[in-house]
């Protein structure tokens, strides 16, 4: 259902690219905690040739127990009735995830996603906090716009990987959220620049 409701943008991205462009993206960058907003933005491309690419929280690093990439790290387990990737210790408790974001701080991912990932039809990435914040202010001091912490993870590995890209491919990026509900973290984490 929420898949549904987020799909709104996915199906107006597709339309607006098109009528922009005249043709698909290549790339498709989404951050992913339980994974709602990147599913949205990813289902009406399903089927194009478009590359998918969705990122996690990395948090502190992957090789540290502070993150909630729950792809990148996790195992397959239970959570509300559904089998897909979790955070959780070898008797199946569901262990603390960490993330920077809010919003992308949660200890599975939806099976849709276990699912696509399985398959490999979305390849998914993590970025850490510094990462994610590095990219949102990059982004917030060249365009004007203070994107969610969330959204700063997708822009991260968008960032990362346009230095390899040639002039000619595209890229859609989903900014999923604004940045006003993160102003106390952002505040905090910058006060030694102001």
């Amino acid at each position: 259902m929420v898949r549904d409701f987020q799909r709104v943008i996915g199906d107006e991205s597709r339309r607006q690219f098109l009528e922009v462009e005249k043709e698909l993206p290549d790339h498709i960058y989404a951050c992913v905690g339980g994974g709602s907003n990147a599913m949205g933005m990813f289902y009406p491309f399903l089927e194009d040739n478009s590359e998918l690419i969705g990122v996690e929280a990395a948090g502190k690093g992957i090789d540290t127990p502070e993150h909630a990439a729950t792809l990148s790290k996790g195992t397959p387990g239970v959570i509300h009735g559904s089998m897909t990737y979790l955070m959780q210790d070898e008797n199946g408790q569901i262990t603390e995830p960490y993330s920077i974001s809010a919003g992308l701080d949660y200890p599975g991912i939806g099976p849709e996603h276990a699912h696509l990932y399985q398959t490999k039809k979305v390849r998914y990435e993590a970025i850490t906090d510094k990462e994610a914040l590095n990219a949102l202010k990059l982004l917030t001091q060249t365009e004007g716009i203070i994107p969610a912490i969330e959204s700063a993870h997708a822009l991260a590995q968008a960032f990362k990987e346009a230095e390899k890209m040639s002039n000619e491919e595209t890229i859609l990026i989903n900014l999923s959220g604004r940045g006003d509900k993160d102003m106390a973290t952002l505040m905090d984490h910058f006060k030694e620049e102001v």
